[in-house]
């Protein structure tokens, strides 16, 4: 899994302790099912913030007339972008 995690910027600054945090997660690996890798990522994020609330993408899926991956990509910032597990 290649995870490319984004925020949006404007959310951020509104942020308090008890917000939940929105990332954007593109993974080849998945299925393209969106529940299917939700779940997955669920599990892991358990074992960082409970607050991570994942969105995965496909490769594919994730591109600039997805209005998602269109609003991430204008407003949300690159948290990583690397190889993971």
């Amino acid at each position: 899994m290649e995870p490319l995690g984004r925020c949006n910027a404007a959310s951020a600054k509104k942020a308090t302790e008890d917000s939940d945090i929105d990332v954007a997660v593109v993974a080849n690996d998945f299925t393209g099912d969106s529940i299917e890798g939700t779940m997955r990522l669920m599990k892991i994020r358990r074992e960082v913030d409970v607050r991570i609330e994942p969105h995965p993408f496909t490769s594919e899926d994730f591109q600039d007339d997805h209005p998602i991956a269109k609003e991430i990509l204008e407003n949300g910032y690159e948290v990583f972008s690397q190889p993971v597990r």
